[in-house]
């Protein structure tokens, strides 16, 4: 059996760790969006979002500020299989980078 101290320490640990991911998560759902990626195709998992004026932006560039971004008006929720059509092509969020110093993230 674990003294009371090795309890403590790994519930202490396990708090920080979920705060972390917590706050990846976080910072994932503010940002997903803001960076997109060219694909050559969708699945049939993929959700498509309906917005004429990010197509219309699409076009042009693929990442944006959160300016613009609400300037856009997606009232879509923009998840990972998130994809919308701009002409003929086809576009996915990218996921942003992970900050330094973030679980996963680059040291």
């Amino acid at each position: 059996m674990k003294s009371g101290w090795w309890t403590e320490a790994r519930s202490i640990e396990e708090k920080k760790w979920t705060q972390a991911c917590g706050m990846q998560k976080q910072h994932l759902a503010e940002t997903l969006g803001r960076l997109w990626k060219r694909v050559d195709q969708i699945t049939s998992l993929d959700t498509k979002i309906d917005n004429e004026a990010l197509a219309l932006a699409l076009q042009s560039q693929v990442s944006f500020t959160n300016v613009e971004w609400d300037e856009l008006k997606v009232h879509d929720t923009v998840i990972c299989t998130s994809y919308i059509s701009s002409g003929k092509l086809f576009f996915k969020p990218a996921l942003p980078e992970k900050p330094a110093g973030t679980v996963g993230g680059n040291d």
